[in-house]
């Protein structure tokens, strides 16, 4: 069973990553959650295990009208977190898996020592 986190705090993570980091919680989806045709990424939940989000995208091909809307896709978290100071680490490490992937250079954090 995953760590469930008080709903303020879920609530202020989220809407950190919304305010701060919607380009990066695109990229997180499209690379990591298998959905690379994704135009939008809302980060709707999380807990122990991983992260939500609700995507928008053009999954089966055909026009970009928005199809496949409303799809949830989970990502995992590097590793299980039980503690409320291990979100952010665990957000810039899915960050940083994306850029990997998709062959990005990430931008150095200021939890990394700059930025």
């Amino acid at each position: 069973m995953s760590t469930t986190f008080p709903q303020p705090v879920v609530f202020e993570v989220l809407r950190h990553l919304v305010l701060d980091h919607a380009d990066d919680s695109l990229l997180i989806v499209q690379a990591l959650g298998s959905r690379p045709d994704a135009h939008s990424a809302l980060p709707v939940d999380l807990d122990g295990a991983g992260i939500e989000f609700l995507v928008n995208g053009n999954r089966n091909g055909g026009s970009d009208d928005g199809g496949s809307d409303g799809d949830r896709v989970r990502i995992p978290w590097p590793h299980p977190i039980s503690e409320r100071s291990q979100l952010r680490t665990s957000c810039i490490a899915l960050y940083e898996q994306a850029c990997h992937t998709r062959g990005i250079t990430p931008r150095v954090s200021d939890a990394q020592g700059a930025e």
